[in-house]
């Protein structure tokens, strides 16, 4: 992700809130707490200053979530309806359209 500022991409969320108040937007950063007092974030953040509210969760890994979930995923569809010789006659007759390539 580069920039800091990249709102689609980054997190960016605003509340317009009608009656004459500011908008309020927040930034999703990820980053480290290298002691109890400190974080490091990985990115820059930008276009806000000032005393700001910090909100910790421990990061998820995306990725071993999906693994697992893409899996249960498979385990809950129903059997397929179609026999082996079925789809074999499905694939050969894709097969021959691709010619001697």
């Amino acid at each position: 992700m580069e920039g800091a500022m990249e709102e689609t991409q980054r997190g960016l969320k605003g509340t317009d809130v009608r009656g004459g108040r500011v908008m309020q937007r927040s930034i999703t950063v990820r980053g480290r707490i290298s002691d109890p007092h400190h974080i490091e974030l990985d990115e820059p953040v930008s276009g806000i200053r000032g005393e700001v509210e910090v909100v910790v969760k421990p990061a998820e890994d995306v990725r071993s979530n999906m693994k697992q979930d893409i899996f249960d995923f498979i385990c809950g569809l129903p059997p397929g309806r179609r026999s082996r010789t079925e789809i074999d006659k499905q694939v050969r007759k894709e097969r021959e359209t691709w010619g001697n390539q």
